[in-house]
């Protein structure tokens, strides 16, 4: 398989940050790319100006229109608004499909794109936006908003970008990484990177749920490992999600409460093909204009058809499970005789 081009990568990045785009910021996203390039990560920014129609669609979702909550800005809110932030993922060696598992490549991009000047939405503390890069100059939302504008300088020839780590990865996560967590997990909060037997238990009472979220379904003891790792928070953020809850990945006495145990514990499974019937209640198909469609696996991107179901109907639910390229997991359900997948926005368990 042949490696995307480099021009093909920049051509694409370019359309996608529009015409109102600082030119700074423009000139720093291609060689952030660029760079990447030359150590074999292929990067792509996916989005970059924002106008205030465009931010107000984006607020409407998932409040007055169809879909999941993406964002808490309203037009305006963004640094997107101002052309001065892009967001970015990466893809397969032939450029054919986006990557958006926040992996050692992800984070080197990030480390390029700073010591280019820009911000990284990772290292945010409350609302943690791993694809989001922004160079502000110092200014604030407020200042924006009252028409000041920064005066942005290019780093682009004037620094160099430090070399990669060459030290192999740990086995298992480093000690000084992970905050070790004792004892069962009877409610106190439990977040990312820790890890111990409170985690185990929460991971282990997720997949005793009715109906359960696993950490990572199919995979050994399904995903139950003891880290409270991207897998565990993105089990948790379904749960929570599903519940009504507060969608943050983090594990606390609201999380806890809302656990309905199954009456059998869970045990690693590989994938079946025939389905074991809705043992979870009813799926009800909502947030589409006028169908679902049922998936043999839970990977959109990879996953063949078997078939529609309609707005409003109802299928035997199974569960839940994380799956691929989608922020919202999958409904593993019934559909005729076998298993099927629905991505998770689209149905509501009844």
């Amino acid at each position: 398989m042949a490696r995307v081009a480099l021009q093909t990568l920049i051509d694409r990045s370019t359309k996608n940050m529009g015409s109102g785009i600082h030119s700074v910021v423009k000139e720093t996203a291609i060689e952030v790319i660029k760079r990447a390039y030359k150590e074999g990560i292929n990067v792509q920014i996916s989005s970059g100006y924002r106008s205030n129609a465009e931010q107000q669609r984006l607020f409407n979702q998932g409040r007055t229109t169809p879909g999941n909550i993406v964002t808490n800005a309203r037009p305006g809110q963004s640094m997107h608004n101002y052309g001065l932030a892009v967001d970015y993922f990466l893809t397969n060696e032939s450029g054919t499909t986006a990557v958006w598992t926040v992996n050692a490549n992800w984070r080197r991009v990030a480390t390029i794109a700073k010591t280019l000047g820009f911000a990284w939405g990772g290292d945010w503390t409350g609302f943690v936006d791993y694809p989001h890069l922004e160079m502000t100059g110092g200014l604030s939302l407020s200042q924006l908003q009252a028409g000041k504008r920064p005066n942005l300088v290019s780093k682009v020839g004037s620094v160099s970008t430090p070399k990669p780590s060459t030290s192999k990865p740990a086995a298992k996560p480093s000690a000084t990484k992970w905050a070790k967590k004792n004892g069962s997990w009877t409610g106190q909060v439990l977040q990312k990177w820790d890890e111990g037997s409170a985690v185990k238990d929460l991971q282990t009472k997720l997949a005793n749920n009715n109906p359960p979220f696993y950490p990572e379904k199919g995979a050994k003891n399904n995903g139950i490992d003891g880290y409270y790792g991207a897998n565990t928070v993105d089990a948790v953020k379904r749960f929570q999600s599903y519940y009504g809850l507060a969608v943050d990945g983090v594990a606390g006495k609201n999380t806890y409460a809302k656990l309905v145990p199954a009456k059998t514990t869970s045990k690693p499974v590989s994938k079946p093909k025939e389905s074991s019937g809705g043992k979870y209640g009813k799926l009800k198909i909502v947030g589409v204009s006028a169908a679902a469609i049922v998936m043999d696996s839970p990977d959109r991107n990879k996953a063949k058809n078997l078939g529609t179901v309609k707005l409003g109907a109802t299928l035997p639910l199974n569960g839940s499970v994380k799956g691929k390229n989608s922020d919202t997991g999958y409904w593993e359900v019934e559909y005729k005789g076998k298993l099927g997948y629905i991505t998770g926005k689209f149905g509501k368990r009844v």
